[in-house]
């Protein structure tokens, strides 16, 4: 689920042409690293932790600052997996109907579980649902009470919503407020392992900055982040793109029968499949005839076992999805008994 549009060929020759003097190199430590950061995202470095991938990052924030943590599902698992694999509590929060967070539920659900942390993806992974910004300063002011409200924004550069819904210009405001974002996916880079994030309380921007190993990022990586810069006009113009691709692909889902997509703020659809064939035979025929690698999130995160999840990519790669999926979808497909290995 990365941005196809980015980084475009221009950068990608420019970190090659220098490939040799970067994998001879050591990177800069952690401190360097996120004031590289600061001129690209507008955050002072202070307030930044720059980590090999943001799954680093939830490693070490689920180590250090939380207890029991509260989380609309279905989400991100990696926020219920690392807590439970690091023996903390988990209370899930059942997301129903069109997936849309409901503010008042979840903060009586965060009461009643004693909770002293939440995690809030949004947009949201995978259903694709936006909290909007006035919402989410409702949650946010409404939990200050909390050791922490950690915000993943991985995917916001890819809503629809204008302005930018984002909230990481509150974490001066509240302590507890801490903004995670994962560089793979808007900046099309998941080999790079890029994640940061953005909090405004010093002591626990120390301590995660200690957490993480002093040469954390590599080579390459720092060459990306300072070279960024020089191709924000061409981000920008590639997460319009991606936009446009994911709502082309998302009209083009809604004409199939038998497939139900539900609308999205990011660049991944979740879908709903008719009675007769689940997620896991959808995504075992889409791979085994087309070559096509789609998400089986039947039962997880209290999904149903005829839900996937779609990736937008090109719209060339998106137009081989919709034919597939309606080649396996159509009423002809009823009469046949679909194993799971065929």
């Amino acid at each position: 689920m990365t941005n196809s549009y980015f980084p475009p060929d221009e950068f990608i020759n420019l970190l090659s042409s220098n490939l040799r003097t970067l994998i001879q190199a050591y990177p800069s430590t952690n401190g360097k690293i996120s004031s590289i950061l600061e001129e690209i995202i507008g955050v002072d470095a202070s307030n930044i932790v720059v980590a090999n991938g943001a799954s680093e990052l939830i490693a070490s924030i689920s180590g250090t600052l939380i207890n029991n943590i509260a989380i609309p599902v279905p989400t991100f698992e990696e926020y219920t997996n690392r807590a439970k694999a690091l023996g903390k509590h988990v209370s899930p929060f059942l997301l129903t109907g069109n997936f849309h967070l409901d503010i008042s539920e979840f903060v009586s659900h965060v009461q009643a579980s004693g909770a002293n942390s939440v995690a809030i993806v949004n947009p949201n992974n995978p259903t694709g649902t936006l909290t909007a910004r006035d919402e989410m300063i409702d949650l946010i002011g409404k939990l200050s009470h909390l050791d922490l409200v950690l915000v993943d924004e991985s995917f916001i550069e890819f809503s629809q919503t204008a302005p930018n819904p984002s909230v990481v210009d509150l974490v001066d405001k509240y302590p507890n407020l801490m903004i995670i974002k994962s560089m793979s996916k808007n900046y099309g880079v998941p080999g790079l392992r890029l994640g940061y994030i953005v909090s405004g309380n010093k002591s626990q921007v120390e301590q995660l900055r200690k957490n993480i190993p002093i040469w954390s990022i590599n080579s390459i990586a720092q060459a990306f982040l300072e070279n960024l810069g020089k191709y924000q006009t061409e981000f920008l113009a590639s997460c319009q793109q991606v936009i446009a691709s994911t709502q082309t692909l998302y009209r083009d889902l809604e004409r199939i029968s038998g497939v139900k997509p539900y609308p999205t703020e990011g660049n991944y659809i979740l879908c709903e499949l008719g009675a007769n064939i689940t997620g896991h035979q959808a995504g075992t025929m889409l791979l085994q005839k087309y070559g096509i690698l789609i998400s089986d999130r039947g039962n997880k995160g209290g999904l149903a076992q005829n839900f996937i999840r779609i990736a937008s990519r090109t719209d060339h790669e998106n137009s081989r999805v919709t034919a597939a999926l309606k080649d396996i979808c159509s009423p002809k497909q009823k009469t046949h008994t679909i194993g799971s290995d065929t």
